[in-house]
């Protein structure tokens, strides 16, 4: 018994420790809920510190913006830089995307600003995606420019009531042009063109070159467009005018073939016109009734380019028209193999001079002439002769002369280059001594001639541009 109570003894300590743990044991799981509630709360609070610290840091950003100096910039000024952002590069479709990308404010400056989304360079399968630009560009005109690539998608078809407003509309197009339904939409008076301001048809010159042959018709008689100012037209041939009449600002033609009454039509019936081209034009009717035409004067016409390639044709645009505040005129004389040995080079000059008697000498500034050397020489007296040495009051007189012979005479001892030589030597003199000197003057290498020649002219010019790599070619 005293071996039995000695060993209860013994464990009674071991059995009350063991009570004692067992009772802190049974409050632990209690402790560990009041930590994770702890925890909990904490977390929360650690994310609402977060999302408070974004919020100022967003707020901050936008604060700091507000007051840099491109934000203090009135809306306009900013709106102007945009525009001109994505409008700047040709034939490319305008990306105010990228401006949204930026920041929120310019985000919804871009976004608030149809003009920016207006211009659209697409090729002629994807015409369709038009209609989703409506509602960027709401009720403002699109530049819209379609490439057309021969064989291409030729049967679709588009929703008109949804299409953006057009105001400005290019179309380059393939040999199988009349395929593609947009221009055909056009031709038929189907498209609104209410709002269009510039019309510009051509052919692909890497695929076609049509110069107005027969297949290549465009009729022009449904396009009722009261607001156009630009019409420009390539490797067409013009069958009918339009029932209502253009009134034009600026007129280009380009190896395009009409009747010689529609291209008086289009003159006539704009006088605010102020800017011709005329390259290489083929008329429909006889030679013996190009002669017949009647004058057409145009007071606002600034700048005219043209190139001839006879002598009939030149009479024919020439000699009828009056342009009095005429500043910029290009002339191009190039002869096809037919008429050019028959008539003498002072028949250009006199049709030349006639024109001239009705321009202004004191809005004439700047003269461009390509041609053989003859020509160019009785060129260079007419131009001379506007310039009398007797002038007391200096007018403005000629800024800028560019002269230029074609490749088949670039001998410079040619007589005929010699000739043209003095006669050009007498006219920068004349507008040096009784006008003002030339700022420029631009000359094929064969008309420079000497050294001696050459330094004569940099006394009498500003700038002097000999051009060697790149002579005139008939």
């Amino acid at each position: 018994m005293s071996a039995i109570s000695h060993l209860l003894a013994s464990i009674s300590p071991l059995l009350s420790t063991l009570e004692n743990a067992i009772q802190e044991i049974s409050h632990v799981p209690s402790e560990v809920d009041t930590l994770r509630k702890h925890l909990e709360q904490a977390s929360e609070i650690v994310e609402k510190s977060i999302m408070v610290e974004k919020s100022l840091r967003s707020r901050y950003a936008a604060t700091l913006n507000t007051i840099s100096p491109v934000m203090v910039l009135p809306r306009w000024i900013i709106l102007d830089v945009f525009y001109m952002a994505v409008h700047a590069e040709e034939e490319t479709t305008s990306r105010p995307a990228d401006i949204s990308l930026v920041c929120r404010s310019w985000r919804d400056l871009a976004g608030s600003c149809a003009v920016l989304w207006t211009k659209v360079h697409v090729d002629a399968t994807k015409v369709y995606m038009l209609e989703n630009l409506s509602t960027k560009v709401k009720r403002v005109p699109i530049e819209l420019d379609i490439q057309r690539k021969r064989g291409g998608d030729h049967l679709w078809m588009f929703n008109n009531k949804k299409m953006p407003r057009i105001g400005s509309l290019r179309m380059t197009l393939a040999q199988d042009y009349w395929r593609f339904v947009p221009f055909r939409l056009l031709e038929d008076g189907r498209i609104d063109t209410s709002d269009l301001k510039t019309l510009d048809l051509r052919m692909d010159p890497s695929i076609y070159r049509g110069h107005g042959s027969g297949f290549c018709n465009v009729s022009l008689n449904h396009i009722n467009a009261p607001l156009l100012r630009t019409f420009k037209i390539q490797e067409f041939k013009i069958t009918s005018m339009p029932n209502v009449p253009f009134h034009l600002t600026t007129l280009s033609i380009c190896r395009t073939a009409m009747e010689y009454e529609t291209l008086r039509q289009f003159l006539e019936h704009s006088p605010d016109l102020e800017e011709l081209s005329i390259y290489s034009i083929s008329f429909f009717r006889g030679d013996s009734e190009l002669y017949e035409a009647l004058p057409v004067t145009l007071p606002r016409l600034k700048r005219f380019a043209l190139e001839a390639t006879s002598y009939m044709q030149f009479v024919t645009l020439v000699l009828p028209l009056g342009a009095p505040g005429l500043e910029s005129l290009s002339i191009t004389v190039n002869f096809d193999g037919e008429d050019g040995d028959l008539w003498a080079d002072h028949k250009y000059a006199s049709i030349l001079k006639s024109f001239l008697s009705r321009v202004s000498t004191h809005t004439l500034i700047r003269v461009a002439l390509f041609s053989l050397t003859g020509i160019i020489c009785e060129f260079i007296k007419v131009l001379d002769a506007r310039y009398p040495n007797n002038n007391n009051n200096r007018s403005r007189g000629l800024e800028a002369l560019t002269l230029g012979i074609s490749t088949e005479w670039l001998d410079e001892n040619d007589p005929e280059n010699l000739c043209t030589r003095d006669h050009l030597r007498v006219l920068v003199e004349t507008l040096a001594t009784h006008c003002q000197p030339l700022r420029e003057l631009h000359l094929s290498k064969a008309l420079v001639g000497s050294e001696e020649f050459r330094r004569d002219l940099e006394r009498w010019v500003g700038v002097l541009n000999i051009d060697t790599n790149r002579p005139y070619v008939t």
